[in-house]
């Protein structure tokens, strides 16, 4: 069962949905589903499932319907904080297939754009949303 890119991106919003209700029970997941954090693999619905509360209006979204993946990246609340979340998923069959993957910035948005250390000259557009690359110079992960 081949998912177009508007399916895919279809599962990437009921998974954040789901997510921000923090009830993975709403998902169809693979017998094979992997969830990891931090480089750690945890239970499903362990985690971020248990810190998110929101999501603020901020995404951008990519999906490759040949291998059935379907990235995200954008803004969640973990307990009312912004925190910017990046997450893979991979599709089998109509299910969450293994691996899930999910990363998380552990700083504020503020924090964050203190550490700009550069800015690109490749300004690109996103909708009505322009941005060019930035160079961070340090900042705290969580997941892989």
């Amino acid at each position: 069962m081949t998912l177009d890119r508007a399916a895919l991106y279809d599962q990437a919003e009921a998974y954040l949905d789901a997510l921000t209700k923090r009830d993975p029970s709403r998902l169809v997941w693979a017998e094979d589903a992997v969830f990891s954090e931090n480089n750690v693999q945890l239970a499903v619905g362990d985690g971020t499932w248990n810190t998110a509360d929101g999501r603020r209006d901020y995404d951008l979204k990519m999906a490759d319907p040949v291998t059935g993946q379907v990235a995200w990246f954008g803004v969640i609340e973990e307990h009312g904080h912004p925190a910017i979340m990046a997450l893979r998923l991979r599709i089998a069959g109509g299910a969450l297939g293994e691996p899930l993957r999910e990363m998380t910035v552990a700083s504020t948005l503020p924090e964050m754009l203190a550490g700009i250390t550069g800015v690109g000259s490749d300004l690109r557009f996103f909708s009505s949303v322009g941005t060019p690359s930035i160079l961070i110079g340090e900042m705290t992960l969580a997941g892989v």
